[in-house]
């Protein structure tokens, strides 16, 4: 369940950055390094997209995977450097919110790329024109062609709507994990309640008892 996660340490902070910086960058998909690098430090470069567009996952056929290796580009994000530490960090983050991001591997590469899903569903669009093609004429260009194309960033409308369901799920977590605190003062009073009436009735029937005794035992 992805709002346990929720409690970790700092993991809210962490989605939110996630959420603005894949949403607001130019490019809408990237491996966990890169992305450790877009979210922990300025950009060096700013190249619109860093693998030509494809929704198709590990289920591709043996042909359409050599054909998509040979149209792919490898363009890095930048020279930052990120320890292997920090970039398990952000895989972390990606992997138990599927709420928000999706993951992928690209075919011949090997590495695995997230995006927001919201991101990932909007059409691919010319980068100036803004004219909307179909999946499957964007994977009839040629490379050159390619790379004139992407998926659009969010509007900041978008991003804000995804950060507010991030805070509303970081505070249904907060309130499932300490969920008996609204029961300790119903609870006790009802016990006390209880206790009080128990003891009530015990003296009651003490004190009948007791009548009963004395007039068996009476003067005769």
């Amino acid at each position: 369940m992805a709002s346990k996660h929720y409690l970790k340490s700092d993991r809210l902070g962490d989605v939110l950055a996630a959420i603005q910086a894949m949403g607001s960058n130019e490019k809408f998909r990237q491996d966990c390094e890169g992305w450790t690098r877009i979210i922990l430090g300025p950009q060096a470069r700013e190249d619109p997209i860093e693998d030509p567009i494809n929704d198709q996952t590990d289920e591709q056929t043996d042909d359409q995977t050599n054909e998509q290796t040979e149209e792919q580009t490898d363009d890095q994000t930048d020279d930052q450097t990120v320890t292997k530490e920090q970039t398990n960090h952000w895989k972390d983050v990606f992997d138990e919110h599927p709420e928000f991001f999706r993951r992928a591997r690209i075919s011949g590469k090997g590495k695995e790329r997230y995006s927001l899903i919201w991101r990932r569903a909007l059409p691919i669009e010319h980068m100036k024109t803004g004219e909307k093609v179909l999946l499957r004429y964007y994977r009839g260009l040629p490379p050159s062609d390619k790379k004139n194309y992407w998926r659009p960033k969010l509007s900041e409308g978008a991003v804000q709507t995804l950060m507010a369901i991030a805070i509303e799920m970081h505070t249904h977590a907060l309130e499932e994990k300490h969920w008996w605190h609204r029961w300790i003062s119903p609870v006790s009073s009802f016990l006390g309640a209880s206790a009080g009436a128990a003891g009530a009735t015990v003296a009651a029937l003490y004190h009948e008892q007791l009548g009963q005794l004395l007039l068996s035992h009476g003067p005769g």
